[in-house]
């Protein structure tokens, strides 16, 4: 981690880390090609590729692709065209398919950044992530730079050229480089940063769920693993309290949630005033053009589609009229 703004975060965070053990050390030496005003260096980090893992770690599941899942009623996932019951149930669909119960709209948004491949780069061996608000992150795929950054809310990127952005940034600091691919990515941001991983809702005893990563779905994803397994199993798991989505922690969100909420407000104002075409059917907030992706994106919720209308990204279950 680092920052080229104010180091005193990531001092206590370096101090956190060791008071709990964590091989971690503050510093201003890094091996980016820019000075930073401090880092927290963690020693004996692994780097590996999630498809991979993926692939290993599934090989024994039956795993039904190009399923689109409808609605779940019941202890019945519906799908459209079949039905599957099941004794338990986890909705791990990055955000929850189901309004209601357990109102996740109302408590997390959805975030939208962008990376670059890069060549002729050379090569950078740790992983870096930026702090500060416009901060990027710099991670090595084999011959690659994976240079990342641009992140906005979801729906507020209408003047677009977040990739110009990061190779303008790439240019200036690898002269040589070279684009090689680009892509974005999406994620879930709850109100106090906490991620919503055990029983949907205190209605659906059946049902699970696992949400609100913030960009650390590699790490956050392994332990809602290790809670769901434990709660579907009956035995007790020495975090599932903190990550509980039933916990009330108004004081650490309560900003984000009015924020939240202001924003929602307008988008559905917006969007029940406005054309029929350019609502979104998740809930009719307003849709807004993001010329990078060309993509029609919702303020409100994070639901996605492409220029033609189809569903790019939920909490949308249906394409664009």
């Amino acid at each position: 981690l680092y920052t080229l703004l104010e180091t005193e975060p990531l001092k206590r965070e370096a101090q956190a880390a060791s008071t709990l053990g964590i091989d971690a050390y503050f510093t201003q030496e890094t091996e980016l090609p820019f000075p930073v005003t401090g880092a927290v260096c963690f020693r004996n980090q692994a780097q590996f590729s999630p498809l991979k893992f993926m692939q290993h770690i599934s090989a024994k599941l039956q795993i039904l692709e190009h399923t689109k899942v409808i609605k779940i009623k019941g202890n019945r996932v519906i799908t459209e065209d079949r039905a599957f019951g099941a004794d338990k149930i986890v909705v791990a669909t990055h955000y929850p398919l189901l309004n209601l119960p357990g109102f996740y709209f109302l408590r997390q948004h959805q975030e939208r950044s962008y990376c670059l491949a890069l060549s002729g780069c050379g090569n950078i061996n740790g992983m870096y992530y930026g702090i500060d608000q416009d901060g990027l992150s710099f991670r090595q795929a084999g011959e690659y730079l994976i240079l990342g950054g641009g992140s906005h809310r979801t729906g507020e990127n209408t003047s677009g050229g977040k990739y110009d952005y990061l190779f303008q940034k790439a240019k200036q600091y690898f002269p040589d480089c070279r684009e090689e691919a680009r892509w974005s990515a999406q994620d879930c941001m709850p109100h106090d940063g906490i991620p919503f991983i055990g029983k949907y809702s205190l209605f659906t005893p059946h049902l699970y769920v696992a949400t609100g990563f913030q960009k650390w779905g590699m790490t956050s994803s392994m332990l809602a693993a290790l809670i769901l397994r434990d709660e579907l199993c009956g035995f007790t798991n020495p975090y599932a309290s903190l990550f509980s989505p039933q916990r009330l922690n108004f004081r650490a969100g309560l900003k984000n949630l009015l924020s939240d909420m202001a924003i929602s407000i307008k988008g559905l104002l917006k969007g029940w005033l406005g054309k029929p075409s350019k609502r979104c059917p998740h809930m009719g907030c307003a849709l807004t053009w993001n010329p990078d992706e060309e993509s029609w994106d919702c303020p409100c919720h994070g639901s996605r589609f492409d220029k033609s209308g189809n569903l790019l990204d939920n909490p949308a279950k249906i394409d664009k009229r």
